[in-house]
């Protein structure tokens, strides 16, 4: 059952992308880039580090855990929600969420290899038991 989801998960990813178009950043006020930027690298690093205070985890794991955080497929879902919602703004809330959801597969697609490499390199220094 995981696999069909995955695969349906991607298929919203796809939907999301093909119907996200370049004009959503057109009217990106210094505000709009300032909350994108806050949610990507500050909220959900601080919420997730607050969360695993007091485990076992190293920091690292902790930290990386806060960079990577929980799947944001919600986020999509959630944003769709907001649009068909009709709330005033609706509409530039919604492109708010598309702007960080885009920005979030960006920034951590383009560096999980890197922090990957970090854990095996780590990793391979560490004293064997």
């Amino acid at each position: 059952m995981e696999p069909l989801t995955e695969l349906l998960k991607l298929a919203a990813l796809l939907v999301f992308g093909a119907v996200i178009s370049p004009r959503i950043f057109e009217d990106m006020t210094a505000a709009d880039w300032t909350f994108t930027v806050i949610a990507l690298f500050l909220v959900r690093p601080v919420a997730i580090g607050i969360s695993l205070m007091g485990t076992s985890l190293p920091l690292r794991e902790i930290l990386v855990a806060g960079w990577f955080g929980p799947k944001g497929f919600a986020s999509v879902i959630y944003g769709i929600f907001v649009l068909e919602s009709h709330v005033p703004n609706s509409r530039h809330l919604a492109h708010l969420i598309a702007v960080v959801v885009i920005g979030s597969m960006i920034a951590h697609s383009s560096t999980d290899v890197l922090i990957a490499h970090w854990f095996r390199s780590r990793d391979a220094k560490a004293p064997e038991s």
